[in-house]
Order: structure tokens, then sequence, then C-alpha cells
């Protein structure tokens, strides 16, 4: 009896392999699945259509809870983004709530890959004022600049809040030292690179340097409505209001920043 035991058994790990093999296969689907729509949704934001991003948000939200993704890196990014799209309708305590559980889905991995979450803790209280509780984060955040390796656009994220912190607190000395270590993008083509460069002008206002920050934000003007990118137009027409450049300036034609 024993020995046909073991010989049923054995039988049965070439079908447990292949049923193994079938759910993995189906985990990638709706891997894959997920991904598409976030990445619909996050065109549709840059392009300024908010309510229908919501839309595809909620779709994805339906597949992770119908797939059991919750645990998924993805499902962090899918979060991260419904906040950055709830801190644009000022809804910042909803918007904080979606950055903390982005943070709670990754408690298990390396914490650098907070680092999004984490800036968008520092830009909701930047928003209401709190200048304590950004800089208790902004602590976090900058040990974990100093600690890891990131793409283009996360370290366009994370500088945002660091140079908004510094035009709100006036610390042009942060702001000076920034600006000379860091290296400007060749070219505005796309959203990443348009928000590093907003930075740069943000910096250039804080110090007092309003030509090159006019030209900067005229030429980003330029190509985000060349490319249709109508909530990087949002953002630019908001550091526009706080550069006064001379009209001689406006009056002069430049080439792009971001030409060597």
């Amino acid at each position: 009896m024993a020995k046909f035991s073991i010989v049923r058994e054995a039988d049965q790990i070439p079908r447990r392999d292949a049923a193994d093999r079938t759910d993995g296969r189906r985990h990638d689907v709706w891997h894959y699945a997920l991904w598409s729509i976030i990445q619909q949704s996050e065109i549709l934001f840059a392009q300024g259509f908010l309510q229908a991003a919501w839309e595809s948000q909620e779709k994805a939200f339906q597949l992770v809870r119908e797939q059991h993704l919750e645990q998924l890196p993805m499902h962090e990014f899918l979060l991260r983004i419904r906040s950055q799209l709830l801190w644009a309708w000022a809804r910042l305590d909803e918007a904080e709530a979606c950055a903390r559980q982005g943070m709670d889905v990754l408690s298990t991995y390396q914490p650098q890959q907070q680092l999004q979450c984490l800036a968008l803790m520092v830009q909701c209280s930047l928003a209401r004022g709190d200048l304590d509780n950004a800089r208790s984060h902004l602590n976090r955040l900058e040990n974990l600049l100093g600690n890891g390796h990131y793409h283009s656009d996360w370290v366009s994220n994370a500088d945002k809040v660091r140079v908004i912190y510094w035009q709100m607190t006036g610390d042009k000395t942060a702001a000076a030292n920034w600006l000379r270590q860091t290296p400007k993008p060749e070219f505005a083509n796309n959203h990443f690179l348009q928000s590093q460069w907003r930075n740069i002008a943000r910096a250039q206002i804080l110090l007092g340097d309003f030509e090159p920050a006019e030209m900067v934000l005229e030429e980003l003007n330029e190509n985000a409505r060349s490319l249709r990118l109508m909530s990087d137009l949002t953002a630019i027409c908001c550091c526009s209001t706080s550069c006064t450049g001379s009209q001689d300036a406006r009056a002069k034609r430049r080439k792009p920043c971001w030409k060597p």
C-alpha cells in the first residue's frame, strides 16, 4: 500500500508542474494587462484628460482586486499615479493616503523603492504649508537619494519637492548648490525632462536669475504645446507667475536651453 501511494504521488508531480506553469503564465498575462492600463492612464494624465485617466485607473484597481495582485510592486505604481491625480484635484488627504498605501505595498522591498511615494508625501505636506512635516519626510528622501541609483524621472520628482521646499523657506544656498551640481538635460521632449527643466527654472527664480528662468520656461511652453503635454503646460504656468524677466529678454530670439 505504501509503495502504491508513492507511485500515485509521483504520477501527480508532472500535473502539478503543469498547473504551476499555467498559473505562472496566467499571472504574467494579468501583469502585462495591468501595466498596459497604467501606461494608458499616465498618457491621459500627461495630455490633460484627468477624468479619463481616473477611469483607466478604476479599471486597473478592479483588475488588481479580481486577480489578487495587491502585493505586486506594480500595485504601488498604480497607487502612486492615483495619488498624483488626486493631488492635481487638490484632494490632499486622499492623495496622501494613496501614497502611504503605496509605501506599504513596498514595505518588504528595498527602502529605495519608496522614493516616489515619499516625494508625494512631501508634496502633500508642502501643499498644506506644513513645513515641519515636509522637512521630516525630506530628511528621509534625501537619505534615500544619497544611497541609491535612480532613473531620471525618479530624480526629477524628488528634486521637485526639494526645490519647492527651498522656495518656501527661502533657502538660496541649498538651491545654488543644487543648481551647480545638477546636469542640465540635453532636451525637453518628454514629460520627465520637462519636469527637471522646471526644477532648474524654479531654482533660478529663487536666486533672482529671472532672464535664464524665463528663457527656460518659454522653451518648455513651446515644446509642451507641440507635444500636447497639457499637464506640463499647467505646471509651466505655475512657475511663470514667479518669473518677472525683462521685456527685452522676451523679445529676443534664443536657441533652446537644452541644445549644446
